[in-house]
């Protein structure tokens, strides 16, 4: 057509606006936050432990330093500082997370789905 939609780029858009059922940035930012906050809730003691070995613990293998910050802290131990982690890294994520779904919508209604912007053209 003469915006160079596709036939899917149109489906999501109505009069150059998104449609009901497209997620708004509110959505897409909470959708963002709590996929990081739940991949944080598995990945944190991890890198806790980590952390601990690259600061000189006399343990060279994990396992062993897990045992030792259980010991020392519980379940506690394993999440220290959780809560500023969550807070320097959820805003981060929410950001790229929104600014990704936001170039992409905006890449398919410019160029329609199936023609990425770059594409090489045969030669007559």
């Amino acid at each position: 057509n003469a915006h160079g939609l596709g036939g899917n780029a149109q489906n999501h858009y109505q009069n150059g606006r998104r449609r009901e059922n497209q997620l708004g940035v509110p959505s897409l930012v909470v959708s963002a936050a709590s996929s990081k906050i739940t991949a944080s809730l598995f990945t944190y003691p991890h890198e806790v432990v980590r952390t601990r070995m690259m600061l000189g613990n006399a343990h060279t293998r994990m396992l062993p330093v897990y045992g030792l910050l259980w010991k020392e802290g519980g379940i506690r131990g394993l999440y220290r500082a959780f809560l500023t982690n969550v807070i320097r890294v959820v805003p981060s994520s929410a950001v790229t997370f929104v600014s990704y779904e936001l170039v992409h919508d905006w890449l398919q209604l410019v160029y329609g789905r199936h023609s990425p912007p770059m594409a090489v053209q045969p030669p007559p």
